[in-house]
């Protein structure tokens, strides 16, 4: 099973429109495949480590900082930094919802 795609019929979500409609839903939410009309869901495990992967990344952005000894207006520059760990989400997988 591919990354954002629907198990029904492999329609693929766009890096665009998961990230705008998707990114912040929660486990628990359910909604129909715009191609079949499959009630999906998070694959809940899969979900659970690309969490981890992003809290690492965020982690590794802590680090950085304590190990630069930045503060104040000189963290600034991670700022930017930060929205790459959200292409983690990218790699979510979705099921069908239980009926």
């Amino acid at each position: 099973m591919d990354a954002r795609t629907c198990p029904n019929c492999q329609y693929r979500y766009s890096p665009k429109a998961y990230l705008s409609g998707m990114l912040f839903r929660s486990l628990g939410d359910t909604w129909p495949c715009p191609e079949c009309g499959t009630d999906l869901r998070f694959d809940r495990k899969r979900r659970l480590l690309v969490a981890l992967g992003f809290t690492v990344w965020m982690g590794v952005l802590f680090l950085l900082k304590e190990a630069l000894g930045l503060n104040g207006a000189q963290i600034l520059w991670l700022l930017p930094l930060i929205p790459f760990g959200a292409l983690f989400y990218l790699l979510d997988r979705f099921r069908r919802a239980a009926s």
